[in-house]
C-alpha cells in the first residue's frame, strides 16, 4: 500500500489465506463433535467463507461504468472508458518502471493486472499476489498535508511503489518453488515478511527511481528532526516500526517512515545487491524466521542495522539543527485541547473573537473545535472551548455539542488516517458566525466522495452545500456570496466556484493530468489564489474570475502552499530554506519575509490582528500542534533563514527523466471470465483413528470484484462420501447477489448414525440510501435439509433480510465506543406434499449498542439482545442452540451466547438471549519485540453477564439427558475476561482471550468454566 490510511487492502491476500485455512480446519474437526456441535462448525465454515467475500469486495466498482482493458507487454491495464488519457499516462509509466526495477530484482511475473479505480477521494493503492498479481490504484492526487504530498510524478511513484510489492512477492526457490508449482499463488512466502520490510523497500524504490519520493520529502525530514528536537530517538523501537495501529504519532506511517530508513541504511552500507539477495533468500524459507539471511549477507542482525540507522539519523538531524539554530527557532506556548492529541489548521473569525481548529484524539478521529475568548486582549486557549462538531453529521440537525472535548467521535465515524483525513479545511464566512468545511463520506457503496458543508453557530445547524461534487479545501469570498474549492477527479484536480445565491457549482479552471490545485483562497472578490503542483514543482498562482487568466506569483518560493489572506496581507508556506515555514508577502506579490523559523515544519497559520500574533501548525513528536508566535519573534526574523539540504540528499541525488510516450494497443471491452479460473488451492488432511478426511479449498475473483467465489470439498473414507461448501458473490448490479451452498456428510461419533446437512441460499441486498448508507435490505430464498440415517426433515421458502450497522473503532479504543447495529430476518418455510417438509415462520432479530459517555476514558458498556421465534411445533433439527464462547469480538453473529454453560446445553425453537459487558483498558504495552513475529498492542478486560429465556430443553450433564424447560424460566451466567490484542506473523491482527465464568443455575451448572482462545477482530 502506498499511503498509510489503512492497511486493510494489504491484508487482503493474507486474510484469504487464513480464512481458507480456518474454514478447512473446521470441516476436519467436525468428526470429533456430536451433531449439535457439527452444526456450529458448519456455520463457522460458512462465516469464514463469507468473511473472504466481504474482504474481497472492498474494491467493488460501480456497475454503470464501462470498463476497458489495455494489453501492454507486461501489464493488463483496466480502466474506466472515460479515463482514456489517464490510462495512456499510466501505461507509459508502468512499462518504463520495469526498465528501472530490472536493475534491482531478478524475478518478474509474466503479467500483472493494474486497475485504475476512481471510487474514492482518499489517496491510496495496494498490491496482492493472490489470487493473481494485482495492483489496485485509487488515482486521486494526494492533498497538500499528507505524508505523500511531496511527490514529483505521482503516477510513476505510485506504480513504482506498488509494483515493487509485486516483485517482492515473486521469488520462490527450492521447496517453495515446488510447492508453488503444485498449490499456486498461495505459496508466496515473502508476503509474510514484516510490514516495515515490504513498505520500506517500496518507498526506497519510489525515491531511487523518480525525481521525488518520500526519502527526499521535506515532510519526512521534518518528522525525523522532530525526534531530534524532543530528544526522543530512544522511544523508537525495532519491534514498533512494523505496527500501523499504535495510536501515538506517527501512527500508521511507521512502517513507511522507518522501513524506508532501514533499507536506505542497508543499501548504503552493504550495496544494492542486498535487494536481490535478500528477496531471493526469503523466497525459499519458512516464514517468520528472518534473521539468518541477514546474518549471512551482512554478518549482523536487523537489530544491529536498526542501531546503525538510528545513529545515522542522530548525526544527520543534529547537523541540520546546528545549521538551523544559527537563527533562534520559534518558541511560544501551544494550544492544549482537553484530550486532543493533535491540534492543527487554526482559523480566526473576522471579528477576532472565535477560533476554529481541527483536533484529533487518541481514537484518531477528527473533530472541529470552537474556541471563544472573553476579550480580544487575551490569547486563545484550550479552556475556551465552547463545543465540538463530530465527523458524522446529519443535515439540518444541531451537531454542536457544548461540552468538553472528548477526543472521540461519538458517531462511530471511520478511522482518520494519518495525517490526512476526512476533514481537510475550515474557513469562516465574513459574518463570523458561520464556517465552511469539507468532509469525506460514503456516497453509496461504490463511491466515497468529499462534499462541502457549513455550520451556523447561531442556529446550531449544519447545511450541506454539495452532494457528490468531490469538493474539498473550500474558502469564502469577502462578500460571502462565493465559495472557491478544489474539485477532485481521476488523476487531476479543478478549481471550482460555488455560488451560494444560485446554489450552483461550476469549474472555472483545469490544469492538465497530475496537476494538483490546493488551498484556493480569495485574494479579493474577483481573484483566487491557489497552489498548483505539476512537473516536479509547486508554485502559487492567481486566477481572475472575470478575464479567466492565470498568472504565477511569488515564483521564487518553492513548494508554495496554504495561501491565506490576513489583515497584513497574504501568508503562505514554502520550503525556501529546506524546511516548511510561513511567509508574509508584500502587496505586489513579488517578495515575502519569513514569519516563522521552525526546526521541523509549519503548514497552516492564522493571524490574530488584535494581538499582532500568529498561530501556526507545527510538527512535533506529538503530531501537529498549534503554536502561538508573538510579534517580538516574527517581526525580528531575518529576511533569509539558515538553509539545509535534504537529510539524505547524498544518497538520493536529484534525477529526472522524461517518460517515453509509446504507441498504445487498441483497448478491448473488459471481460472478467479469463480471471475466474482458480489460481491456488489448499489441501487438508485429518484423521481421528477411525476415519480419514482429505480435502481441498480454493477461491477466486476478477480484478474488479464483480464476481467472487470460494469452494471447498472434503472426502471421508469411512463413509466414502464427499462433502462440499461454496460461496459466490455478484457485484455486477446495484444489488449484491450472494449464493451459498453446503452439503456435509458424516457419521455421528459413537452412535453409528449417518448424518447429512444440506443448505442452499440465494439472496440479493440493496443499500437503502434514502434511509442511510449503513442500512441494507434484501430478499432471498433458503432451502435446507437434515438427515439422520432414515429420518429426514427439510424446508424451503422466501426470506426478508434487514441490516443496519454504524459503529467502528480505531486508535487507542479497545472497543467501539458508540453506535449500534440491528438486523432482522424473516423466513417463510412453505408447506409441501411430503411429511418430511416442515411448514413454519422463522423470525430472527439482533440488536447491539455501545455506550461510553460519562464513563472513564475508553471504558465501554456493550449491550446485545437477540433471539428467534418459530410459530409452529418443529423437529429438533430446526431448533436453535447456544454456545459457550464468543467467536467474534464485535461483529454481529448468528450465535446465541451463554458463557459458563456447555456448548449446545440449551436447545429450543424460540429463545431470547441477552449480553452485558463492561469493557475497560488495562495496558498498552506496545513494547519492543524486535523481529519476533508477535507484538502485544493492548491488554484489556471485561465483566460479563449472559442471559437466556428459551422455549425448549436444557441438557442435564449429571443424567446425560435433555430436560424440558417448564414455564418462563431464565438462565444467567456471569464472568470476567482478559484480552490481548496481538499482531501475529507481522500481519495478522488477532485477539487472544482468557475467560472465567460462573453459571448461576445450580441444577445445570457444571462448575466454573474456563476458556482460552482467539477472536477475530
Amino acid at each position: 500500500m502506498l499511503s498509510s490510511f489503512s492497511f486493510k487492502p494489504r491484508l487482503l491476500a493474507a486474510h484469504r489465506y487464513l480464512s481458507n485455512l480456518v474454514s478447512h480446519a473446521a470441516i476436519g474437526l467436525m468428526k470429533y463433535f456430536k451433531c449439535l456441535h457439527q452444526r456450529l462448525f458448519l456455520t463457522l465454515a460458512l462465516l469464514f467463507f463469507t468473511n473472504f467475500i466481504s474482504l474481497s469486495s472492498w474494491g467493488q466498482v460501480d456497475p454503470d461504468i464501462e470498463w476497458k482493458t489495455m494489453s501492454l507487454p507486461h501489464f493488463d491495464l483496466i480502466y474506466d472508458a472515460k479515463h482514456q488519457d489517464l490510462a495512456n499516462l499510466y501505461a507509459d509509466r508502468l512499462e518504463d518502471n520495469l526498465s528501472f526495477l530490472k536493475n534491482y530484482f531478478e524475478f518478474f511475473p509474466e503479467r500483472t493486472t493494474v486497475v485504475l479505480n476512481d471510487r474514492t477521494d482518499m489517496t491510496n493503492g495496494y498490491a496482492t499476489p493472490i489470487p493473481q498479481q494485482l495492483i489496485m490504484v485509487f488515482p486521486v492526487l494526494p492533498g497538500p498535508h499528507e505524508t505523500i504530498s511531496d511527490y514529483g510524478d505521482w503516477a510513476r511513484e505510485l506504480t513504482m511503489h506498488e509494483y515493487t510489492h509485486i516483485l517482492s512477492f515473486e521469488p520462490r526457490r527450492g521447496w517453495m518453488a515446488a510447492l508453488h508449482a503444485v498449490f499456486g499463488n498461495v505459496i508466496t512466502p515473502n508476503i509474510l515478511l514484516p510490514r516495515w520490510w515490504l513498505e520500506g523497500i517500496a518507498v526506497d524504490m519510489e525515491t531511487r527511481n523518480s525525481p521525488k519520493g518520500r526519502l527526499r520529502s521535506p515532510y519526512q525530514d521534518a518528522s525525523l528532526r522532530a525526534y531530534a528536537i524532543d530528544d526522543d530517538f530512544e522511544s523508537i523501537k525495532l519491534g514498533q516500526i512494523n505496527e500501523t495501529s499504535i495510536y501515538t504519532w506517527p501512527q500508521g506511517a511507521r512502517p513507511y517512515l522507518f522501513g524506508s530508513l532501514m533499507w536506505s541504511e542497508l543499501i548504503a552500507n552493504y550495496g544494492q545487491k542486498q535487494i536481490r539477495e535478500l528477496h531471493w533468500r526469503y523466497g525459499g524459507r519458512v516464514p517468520f524466521f528472518i534473521e539468518a539471511p541477514m546474518r549471512d549477507q551482512t554478518d549482523g542482525t536487523y537489530q544491529e542495522l536498526f542501531d546503525q540507522m538510528m545513529g545515522t539519523l542522530e548525526k544527520r538531524t543534529a547537523h541540520q539543527l546546528t545549521q538551523l539554530k544559527k537563527t533562534p527557532l520559534i518558541q511560544g506556548p501551544t494550544l492544549k485541547i482537553d484530550e486532543g492529541m493533535e491540534n492543527y489548521y487554526p482559523s480566526i473569525s473576522p471579528d477576532g473573537k472565535k477560533m476554529i481548529l481541527l483536533s484529533k484524539g487518541d481514537a484518531l478521529k477528527r473533530a472541529v473545535i470552537i474556541l471563544q475568548r472573553p476579550s480580544l486582549q487575551v490569547p486563545f486557549e484550550g479552556r475556551q472551548t465552547i463545543g465540538e462538531i463530530d465527523q458524522k453529521i446529519d443535515e439540518g440537525l444541531g451537531a454542536l455539542n457544548p461540552r468538553p472535548f472528548t477526543g472521540v467521535d461519538d458517531s462511530g465515524a471511520t478511522e482518520d488516517g494519518p495525517p490526512g483525513g476526512t476533514i481537510q479545511r475550515l474557513a469562516w464566512f465574513p459574518d463570523s458566525h458561520r464556517f465552511i468545511f469539507d468532509k469525506l463520506d460514503e456516497l453509496n457503496r461504490f463511491h466515497d466522495t468529499s462534499d462541502l458543508y457549513f455550520y451556523d453557530l447561531k442556529t446550531r445547524k449544519v447545511e450541506r452545500l454539495t452532494h457528490g461534487e468531490r469538493a474539498r479545501e473550500a474558502s469564502v469570498s469577502p462578500s460571502g456570496g462565493l465559495v472557491a474549492y478544489v474539485k477532485l477527479d481521476a488523476g487531476q484536480t479543478h478549481l471550482g466556484i460555488y455560488n451560494l445565491t444560485e446554489k450552483k457549482a461550476s469549474v472555472v479552471y483545469s490544469p492538465g493530468l497530475q496537476g494538483r490545485i490546493s488551498w484556493p483562497t480569495f485574494f479579493n472578490e474577483n481573484e483566487v489564489l491557489f497552489s498548483l503542483r505539476e512537473k516536479n514543482e509547486e508554485k502559487l498562482y492567481r486566477w481572475n474570475l472575470t478575464t479567466q487568466k492565470l498568472d504565477m506569483v511569488l515564483g521564487s518560493f518553492p513548494d508554495a502552499r496554504f495561501p491565506n489572506m490576513t489583515s497584513l496581507g497574504l501568508t503562505f508556506t514554502s520550503t525556501l530554506n529546506g524546511t516548511g515555514n510561513v511567509y508574509l508577502a508584500d502587496a505586489s506579490l513579488k517578495s515575502a519575509m519569513p514569519i516563522s523559523h521552525s526546526g521541523t515544519m509549519v503548514t497552516t497559520s492564522a493571524f490574530d490582528s488584535a494581538r499582532n500574533e500568529f498561530y501556526v501548525s507545527e510538527l512535533s513528536t506529538q503530531g501537529f500542534q498549534i503554536r502561538r508566535v508573538d510579534k517580538n519573534q516574527w517581526q525580528t526574523l531575518p529576511k533569509s533563514l539558515p538553509a539545509v539540504e535534504g537529510l539524505f540528499a547524498d544518497r538520493y541525488p536529484a534525477q529526472f527523466r522524461e517518460v517515453p510516450v509509446t504507441q498504445k494497443p487498441e483497448a478491448e471491452d473488459y471481460s472478467p471470465w479469463s480471471y475466474m479460473w482458480p489460481q491456488y488451492w489448499l489441501p487438508g488432511v485429518s484423521s481421528d483413528g477411525n476415519s480419514s478426511q482429505f480435502g481441498a479449498a480454493t477461491s477466486g475473483s476478477d480484478p474488479l470484484g464483480k464476481h467472487l467465489y470460494s469452494l471447498q470439498a472434503n472426502y471421508d473414507d469411512s463413509i466414502q462420501e464427499t462433502s462440499f461448501n461454496g460461496a459466490y458473490l455478484n457485484n455486477s448490479t446495484a444489488a449484491q447477489i450472494r449464493a451459498l451452498g453446503l452439503d456435509y456428510r458424516t457419521n455421528v461419533v459413537n452412535s453409528g448414525t449417518e448424518f447429512r446437512e444440506q443448505f442452499y441460499s440465494l439472496d440479493a441486498s440493496w443499500q437503502v440510501l434514502p434511509v442511510s448508507t449503513d442500512f441494507y435490505a434484501g430478499l432471498g430464498w433458503v432451502w435446507s435439509a437434515r438427515t439422520y440415517t432414515n429420518t429426514r426433515r427439510e424446508q424451503g421458502g422466501p426470506a426478508l433480510l434487514l441490516n443496519y450497522q454504524d459503529f467502528s473503532m480505531s486508535g487507542a479504543q479497545i472497543s467501539p465506543e458508540s453506535g449500534q447495529s440491528a438486523s432482522a430476518r424473516v423466513i417463510r418455510y412453505l408447506p409441501g406434499d411430503s411429511a418430511q417438509i416442515e411448514d413454519f415462520h422463522l423470525y430472527q432479530l439482533s440488536m447491539q449498542k455501545y455506550f461510553s459517555r460519562w464513563l472513564p476514558r475508553h471504558h465501554v458498556i456493550f449491550l446485545r439482545a437477540q433471539g428467534q421465534f418459530i410459530d409452529e411445533d418443529v423437529s429438533s433439527a430446526n431448533n436453535a442452540f447456544t454456545i459457550g464462547y464468543t467467536p467474534f469480538a464485535n461483529t454481529p453473529s448468528p450465535f446465541y451466547i451463554m458463557r459458563g454453560y456447555l456448548n449446545g446445553q440449551f436447545l429450543g425453537k424460540s429463545l431470547a438471549n441477552y449480553t452485558f459487558e463492561y469493557r475497560f483498558p488495562i495496558l498498552y504495552p506496545n513494547g519492543d519485540a524486535g523481529t519476533t513475529p508477535i507484538f502485544v498492542k493492548k491488554v484489556y478486560g471485561s465483566l460479563i453477564a449472559d442471559g437466556l429465556n428459551i422455549d425448549g430443553s436444557v441438557y442435564n450433564s449429571d443424567h446425560k439427558v435433555f430436560e424440558k424447560i417448564e414455564g418462563n424460566k431464565s438462565f444467567w451466567s456471569a464472568g470476567a475476561e482478559l484480552k490481548f490484542d496481538l499482531t501475529l506473523g507481522y500481519q495478522f491482527p488477532i485477539t487472544f482471550f482468557a475467560g472465567y465464568y460462573w453459571p448461576l443455575d445450580a441444577r445445570y451448572q457444571n462448575g466454573r468454566q474456563y476458556a482460552l482462545g482467539f477472536q477475530v477482530q
